[in-house]
């Protein structure tokens, strides 16, 4: 009884915006922290479209694997724009926010823990819905 009431939390919590939103966070820090703490700065600068491109790749990889696997475009994960604007604009704070602010506040207010237990919280609920 108890796991079924937990069942219907997760699966009812709505994807967007709760819990997408932290997962584009994430997965842009995420490439920040693997492009290097003096890097980051200078790839996003000389080489903006290949950063946005490689966030993207961060933010989509099971959206454009399922595409490729139901032999649909490589580019439909695009379609639902709600998600590619938040998507976009979590790559803009993360990368190009004046002084960094962005970054600086998230860190500053440790909101890191709580963003990936949102994202885990997504993750379970693909996982429960059976995608």
């Amino acid at each position: 009884e108890r796991m079924d009431a937990v069942k219907e939390v997760i699966l009812g919590t709505p994807v967007f915006p709760y819990l997408w939103i932290p997962h584009c966070i994430l997965m842009c820090s995420a490439l920040r922290t693997t492009l290097g703490q003096n890097k980051w700065l200078e790839f996003s600068r000389t080489h903006p479209l290949s950063c946005f491109m490689l966030c993207m790749l961060y933010i989509y990889p099971g959206g454009i694997i399922a595409s490729l696997v139901r032999g649909e475009s490589v580019l439909s994960f695009l379609k639902v724009t709600a998600n590619l604007y938040a998507a976009c604009l979590s790559w803009y704070l993360s990368f190009y926010c004046p002084w960094d602010v962005f970054f600086k506040l998230l860190h500053s207010l440790r909101l890191f823990p709580v963003l990936a237990m949102l994202q885990d919280w997504q993750r379970v609920g693909l996982v429960m819905s059976g995608l």
